[in-house]
């Protein structure tokens, strides 16, 4: 199966696969709030989750912040960043695989195209 194919069947089985790998990418990431330092940095990009709820931004019964961390006690706590950060993952590796896609495309080309001119004339 290549990967940037038109057919509904493998657009779909991209989407699928890029939210199967951002959702391990999340759970890494929830996960990687413990860490001191690489905690708060991972709870500002996740600013958006505590602007909508905001019993997640202050210590209660759903996390627990330390001096540079967050733990996450809760499991509707627990989703709720996990599906914040597939969501965020996903998009990003879709962008960055059309990048990569669009430069093979481009490179692709450009053989063809110096293949073509180092050919001989026939007249």
């Amino acid at each position: 199966m290549k990967l940037g194919s038109t057919r509904p069947l493998h657009r779909f089985l991209n989407g699928l696969f890029f939210l199967v790998v951002g959702g391990a990418l999340s759970i890494c990431l929830v996960q990687a709030m413990q860490v001191p330092i690489l905690g708060m940095i991972i709870a500002l990009a996740a600013l958006p989750v505590f602007l909508a709820f905001p019993e997640f931004g202050r210590t209660g019964g759903d996390v627990e912040f330390g001096f540079a961390w967050l733990i996450i006690k809760s499991s509707d706590a627990h989703l709720i960043f996990i599906l914040y950060f597939t969501v965020i993952c996903a998009v990003l590796l879709q962008l960055l695989w059309s990048r990569v896609r669009r430069a093979r495309q481009r490179k692709r080309e450009q053989k063809e195209t110096r293949a073509s001119d180092n050919q001989p004339k026939s007249e």
